[in-house]
């Protein structure tokens, strides 16, 4: 009777062993699925000025992820600006994470880059990816792609033809439109060399060194707007006859 028992007991505790050992099995195959998004960004960009990138990873169970990591290859013609709790090594950025992150549960990560050395015109490809221990899913490990394209300003200058003729000693004006064309410049400048025989006399927010009048006007110029500056000049070391 007693060897009986002894062998009951010996073959509930394997029994019991053995279905812990397949449920602890079967919660680490099932892991923790990961899908990794990023959030369309803004059309356009105007060189100069930072994208940015929203990237959200899910949790799509049925395990919580105890650690994994977003890497973000850099763009071509971007240059890393900034995100909180991520590095670069200058070719990418890397962002891990040891927080405990639920089923169904969401991280945001913004990563921000810098236009300054994109040209003009060009379209700036993202696409980011999650890796993670645990996670028994790899087909959506790798996010959507999006792009954005990178636009300036496109300038167009034209003067209103002066009159035909001028006495000696007079002023001679230029009425210089300034038309931007392309995407809002924030600051830009007029330059108009001194033509030849005439001595720079006025023009509003503008100065000369002698050789070139410059006007650097502090407030933007949106997108199909102009601006035109008077330029003035005198005649009085001017030729008779002389055609300027």
């Amino acid at each position: 009777m007693r060897d009986s028992c002894t062998r009951f007991v010996s073959v509930l505790l394997f029994t019991l062993l053995a279905a812990s050992v397949s449920v602890s099995s079967a919660q680490a195959a099932a892991g923790a699925d990961l899908a990794i998004a990023i959030a369309t960004p803004v059309a356009k960009i105007l060189k100069g000025d930072l994208v940015t990138y929203s990237i959200k990873i899910t949790n799509k169970g049925p395990s919580a992820s105890q650690s994994y990591t977003l890497k973000n290859i850099i763009p071509s013609g971007l240059m890393f600006d900034s995100a909180s709790g991520c590095s670069s090594d200058g070719t990418a950025v890397i962002c891990p994470s040891t927080a405990r992150l639920s089923t169904g549960s969401s991280k945001k990560f913004t990563l921000k880059f810098s236009t300054a050395s994109a040209s003009c015109g060009d379209s700036v490809t993202n696409v980011a990816s999650v890796s993670s221990p645990t996670d028994p899913n790899a087909s959506n490990n790798t996010s959507n792609t999006v792009s954005t394209t990178v636009s300036c300003p496109d300038f167009s200058v034209s003067i209103v033809t002066p009159a035909a003729t001028i006495k000696k000693g007079g002023v001679l004006s230029y009425s210089v439109k300034v038309t931007n064309n392309g995407t809002v410049a924030q600051s830009y400048i007029l330059t108009n060399a001194i033509p030849s025989g005439l001595t720079f006399s006025s023009a509003s927010g503008c100065s000369s060194d002698g050789t070139s009048v410059t006007c650097a006007p502090s407030s933007k110029l949106s997108a199909g707007s102009s601006k035109t500056f008077i330029l003035k000049f005198s005649t009085a070391s001017t030729s008779c006859f002389s055609t300027v």
